[in-house]
């Protein structure tokens, strides 16, 4: 964890310096930072090891004889990329993976984000444990949530057929991103939230953990109908989500944003605070639910524009400074919280390539 807080801080402190307007790039040295971690982390979260089998197991097959492996779903893109790496290494595949975040991450933030509050798009993602840590650990479902935040562009600019064309081939690394072929409709939904919206957001909210159960019989049979591969991510659910003070305090801060995205008047904007609204709906049955918790994947990233969006809009300097002080603590609690749960046997302790036994 330490290692991990030190970098946390290096980034956020280099965004820091582009946001105050010292210097021009710090948004860059940011994302540099970020990149080393990722690009040299080895043996880091609990899936590293598995890709890294997959990897070598892969680069045994020839080309023709690729075809005899298993491959969940669909996912050739993963396969096929492993195997344009071979020749190089895992190493290289990686780094290269983390440039690639880096620089769609650095767009993002550059697009969505004003340049004022650039800090908190890195502190969210990187003390958000649902993005940076868990992505680099499910690095087939990495590629396809960058894939998904370039595909916002054209949610906003309505051009379905680059949308869906882009989210057929985030599928091809995940099949979960089928469930994002719906999200395109949020670019013929130009309506302002307001507030019968933030109470039908609220019922739904509070259905969602009231009913928990019954909507996992649900979800498990639709899945297991229509997406057999992903049935044993519902099959293994928890159903333990009940009212809490976490809780309590996640549908404060939402419905804060809900009410703030009413004044926002640009649509690629309220675009971005719909997205906000997703994660809240998801959030109840993540808890006992690992296919929700997939899927919110997506949209964690997103957050990094949501909020600094909504803290534009408070025009009050005390009140302002109060909710981006909530926001700031929510978003370090999650991340201290994740080091105490089961995730730092994994986690914990990072580890460079430079501590692997050979070059893979």
């Amino acid at each position: 964890m330490i290692v991990a807080l030190i970098f946390n801080i290096i980034a956020i402190f280099f965004a820091y310096l582009e946001s105050a307007k010292i210097y021009k790039h710090g948004l860059k040295l940011s994302l540099i930072t970020v990149f080393i971690f990722l690009a040299f982390r080895y043996d880091y979260g609990n899936d590293y090891m598995g890709y890294l089998d997959y990897f070598l197991k892969t680069n045994t097959y020839s080309f023709f004889d690729l075809k005899s492996l298993s491959i969940k779903g669909n996912e050739y893109g993963w396969l096929y990329l492993n195997r344009i790496f071979g020749p190089i290494g895992f190493f290289v595949m990686t780094a290269m993976l983390a440039a690639f975040t880096c620089y769609v991450l650095f767009r993002f933030i550059k697009k969505f984000v004003p340049s004022q509050y650039y800090w908190y798009a890195v502190l969210w993602y990187v003390f958000e444990p649902n993005a940076m840590l868990i992505l680099s650990s499910a690095m087939r479902q990495a590629v396809g949530v960058i894939l998904f935040l370039i595909s916002i562009d054209y949610i906003i600019q309505k051009k379905v057929i680059k949308y869906l064309l882009l989210i057929s081939i985030a599928a091809l690394f995940h099949s979960s991103a089928v469930f994002l072929y719906p999200v395109i409709l949020l670019s013929f939904v130009n309506w302002r939230i307001k507030l019968i919206h933030i109470g039908i957001v609220f019922a739904v909210y509070t259905i969602s953990i009231i009913y928990v159960k019954e909507l996992y019989e649900f979800i498990n049979l639709f899945t297991t109908l229509y997406f057999e591969d992903y049935s044993m991510y519902t099959q293994k659910a928890i159903l333990e989500t009940n009212f809490s003070i976490g809780l309590a305090l996640t549908f404060l801060i939402f419905t804060i944003l809900m009410y703030l995205s009413n004044k926002e008047t640009n649509t690629g904007n309220r675009l971005i605070f719909k997205f906000g609204i997703i994660v809240l709906l998801m959030i109840p049955l993540s808890f006992g639910i690992q296919l929700i918790t997939r899927l919110n994947y997506y949209f964690w990233p997103v957050m990094m524009a949501v909020f600094p969006l909504a803290f534009t809009k408070i025009k009050k300097a005390e009140f302002r400074l109060l909710f981006i002080s909530i926001v700031v603590i929510y978003s370090l609690y999650h991340f201290f919280m994740f080091f105490q749960s089961e995730y730092n046997e994994f986690f914990g302790e990072y580890h460079t390539i430079f501590s692997s036994p050979s070059y893979y």
